[in-house]
């Protein structure tokens, strides 16, 4: 079960370095270069895109995260 999310304005938001390692690692499975993931990274944009969103599960407090391009 995961707590109601939170858009991410800007990598600094994404501060548990396990929600950073997930969405790094789902860009890798699209084939995405390691620049191409720190540039989108780098650009997320809480009122625009990409965007991130961060849950917090509610049983262990794993960080969780996930993103969007529109």
């Amino acid at each position: 079960m995961a707590r109601p999310f939170s858009a991410l304005p800007d990598i600094a938001s994404l501060r548990p370095p396990e929600a950073l390692a997930m969405l790094r690692k789902d860009h890798e499975r699209y084939g995405w270069t390691p620049p191409e993931t720190e540039q989108f990274l780098r650009s997320l944009d809480r009122a625009g895109e990409p965007t991130a969103y961060l849950f917090r599960c509610l049983h262990c407090d794993t960080s969780l995260a996930s993103w969007d391009i529109g």
